[in-house]
């Protein structure tokens, strides 16, 4: 990210007023007007939920320049998003609830460089964000039970035969993984 989006991306969270939550709120309105089966996911208090976002986008502010620790940090977000039942389709509402949120709360003061790095940021956030969601739902879908009726999964592997009361684990490989050479170098068939 260049040093100049940079700055704008600082710039425009610092002259949001944060002491009240007051943009943050009306960021998460917003966002429930946009997409409204979202609403459902919020299950804590959302003074709570806003304190919390506020602080998350202070923290990959700050962090901007140290870009794998970002990288890290936003995969994690992204699949913590995943286990809470987000779908990736929900992250466009989400971005532009984020750019209503400054354009309404800054007005004139949010110019259209601040508002082309806030979109560039939020578009390589949610890029990152995807691959954690991707990870984690990809390794959700590797150890599922063969039998999806079953909530009570015990491991047999110990007892190195499988029950027939109880599911046993079967990986799943993604249709690319499946298609690539068991080894280097070695031709497709």
């Amino acid at each position: 990210m260049k040093s100049t989006s940079i700055r704008h991306l600082r710039e425009s969270l610092a002259l949001l007023p944060m002491e009240g939550l007051a943009p943050v709120s009306e960021f998460y309105r917003r966002l429930f007007e946009l997409a409204p089966e979202v609403r459902l996911l919020f299950k804590r208090d959302m003074d709570l939920q806003a304190k919390k976002f506020s602080e998350t986008l202070a923290w990959v502010i700050a962090h901007l320049e140290h870009r794998q620790d970002l990288c890290q940090e936003l995969r994690e977000l992204g699949a913590r998003h995943s286990a809470y039942g987000v779908k990736i389709d929900q992250y466009a509402p989400v971005g532009s609830a984020l750019i209503w949120m400054f354009q309404r709360t800054l007005g004139v003061r949010f110019t259209p460089k601040m508002e082309e790095a806030r979109l560039e940021f939020y578009a390589f956030a949610s890029l990152e964000m995807e691959r954690g969601f991707s990870a984690n739902s990809a390794a959700a879908r590797w150890d599922r039970p063969i039998n999806p009726l079953t909530s009570a999964y015990r491991d047999d592997a110990a007892q190195h035969r499988p029950s027939p009361l109880r599911p046993i684990r079967v990986p799943r490989r993604p249709a690319a993984a499946l298609r690539q050479p068991a080894r280097p170098g070695a031709a497709d068939p």
